[in-house]
């Protein structure tokens, strides 16, 4: 039957990206109605606008992901013992001579 067209089916993979999509639009939503609300309760006679506006003002440093040999640390609680543990190892007794 060489003149018939068949539509193509949904895989799962596509139904997942769907509403991947659909989460992520919902999620930013969300925030920037969260965002929205805070900024029309910002309150200038009480200096409420400082405590708003510092946070933006402030450089923040982030450290990226950690590569250790069996996993890659993503929290700062991971990333602050792959550290501690890093550094006790090199400034143990053996490696290091005081």
């Amino acid at each position: 039957m060489p003149g018939r067209c068949f539509k193509p089916t949904v895989t799962q993979s596509s139904r997942e990206n769907k509403l991947n999509k659909q989460i992520n639009k919902l999620d930013q939503k969300i925030e920037t109605d969260a965002f929205t609300n805070e900024l029309l309760n910002v309150n200038a006679t009480n200096g409420a606008v400082w405590k708003f506006v510092t946070p933006f003002k402030k450089k923040t440093k982030s450290i990226p992901s950690l590569n250790e040999p069996a996993d890659i640390d993503n929290t700062d609680l991971e990333k602050a013992n792959f550290l501690a543990e890093s550094l006790e190892t090199v400034y143990s007794k053996p490696y290091y001579q005081s």
